[in-house]
């Protein structure tokens, strides 16, 4: 399988550069040649590895810093080679995401953003609309490329084809990884007769808040020039908080690609929708004629797929754990997100 290929590869002992008494990651050196720069020069200042997936270091290359992230074999398994960081320098280049200085098919080099930190409806309501903004902004890409099949089912079919029977049949009480592609079928089916091309944009596809960053104002000088740009093209779309206060960056586009655009909007809101009709405004932007009711019926056929993706997810992750400790964990948080597929909307 080639989730279990790449891992193989991932697991082969990692060689690594000291440079200053720092162990540079053999992917970061990697990446930070291909970037042009001088990898001699390179030492990791700290680790900024969150969440589930990849190793992420803050790094500094000749006292200039950057983030550099290893992809992890999850990553490899969904991703092909050519379309890793294709997504992130995409995004980059408009201004949305951090500019991608290099990338290779095991690691991405991005520029650092100076004193972000991560979005919160808790603690940023008053920028919500920029984030819904930038979504917009985001959704109306049209990066050349990798035009494929819609990351979704694509990021679906993967994890399952990587992932072993008996795991999975442990997992969910006796459910084959056939029975679960049946139900991966059936859920497509379910929004293919609602939501067809004209619903498909550039997708983020793991759309949480916390791959939601906020820059001060003092580093909004880019997003201020995209915000303009953005302007010119569309008069009528403009954020309705705090306009030019804050930079609003995306990171983490690895399960990017031609997406349903609500499928963002349901998995940013699939537990909580307090924010949900005031962020849909500032989407759509100040008069905006949409159909609410319609809207907000599609993003409630995409909460249950957004948690069945999930769980895959965690099925693959716990098909090829390491060990007793991390397979219980990965098992855990498949339960856990298979069981909110169920749950009436």
């Amino acid at each position: 399988h080639l989730c279990m290929s790449a891992l193989a590869s991932f697991l082969v002992v990692v060689v690594v550069v000291v440079v200053r008494g720092l162990s540079v990651p053999a992917p970061v050196s990697e990446v930070v040649r291909a970037a042009g720069l001088r990898g001699e020069k390179t030492r990791v200042t700290r680790s900024l590895s969150e969440g589930f997936c990849n190793e992420v270091y803050e790094i500094d290359v000749g006292g200039a810093r950057y983030v550099a992230k290893i992809y992890s074999a999850a990553s490899t398994a969904r991703v092909p080679p050519g379309e890793r960081g294709f997504w992130d320098a995409a995004a980059g280049k408009a201004g949305l995401g951090p500019v991608v200085v290099g990338r290779t098919e095991d690691a991405l080099l991005t520029a650092l953003v100076p004193a972000s930190r991560t979005f919160s409806f808790a603690e940023d309501e008053g920028v919500a609309g920029d984030v819904a903004s930038a979504l917009r902004r985001l959704h109306a890409l049209t990066p050349r490329g990798h035009e494929g099949p819609c990351a979704l089912w694509r990021s679906i079919d993967t994890a399952l084809g990587g992932s072993k029977n008996d795991v999975a049949m442990r997992i969910f009480d006796g459910k084959s990884i056939a029975e679960l592609r049946a139900e991966a079928d059936d859920l497509r089916r379910t929004i293919e007769t609602h939501l067809g091309p004209p619903d498909v944009a550039f997708g983020h596809g793991d759309f949480k808040a916390s791959n939601v960053l906020l820059a001060p104002e003092a580093n909004a000088e880019a997003n201020a020039e995209a915000k303009a740009k953005a302007k010119e093209e569309d008069p009528g779309r403009h954020n309705n908080s705090r306009e030019g206060k804050s930079r609003v960056l995306f990171v983490d586009f690895e399960l990017s690609g031609p997406n349903y655009a609500l499928y963002d909007v349901a998995k940013l809101f699939r537990s909580n929708d307090a924010h949900l009709p005031a962020f849909l405004d500032a989407y759509y932007g100040p008069g905006a004629d949409f159909d609410s009711a319609a809207v907000l019926a599609k993003i409630d056929l995409c909460k249950p797929v957004s948690f069945f993706e999930a769980a895959m997810f965690f099925l693959l992750m716990a098909s090829t754990a390491s060990d007793d400790d991390d397979e219980a964990r990965w098992t855990a948080l498949a339960r856990d997100q298979y069981a909110q597929v169920r749950r009436p909307e």
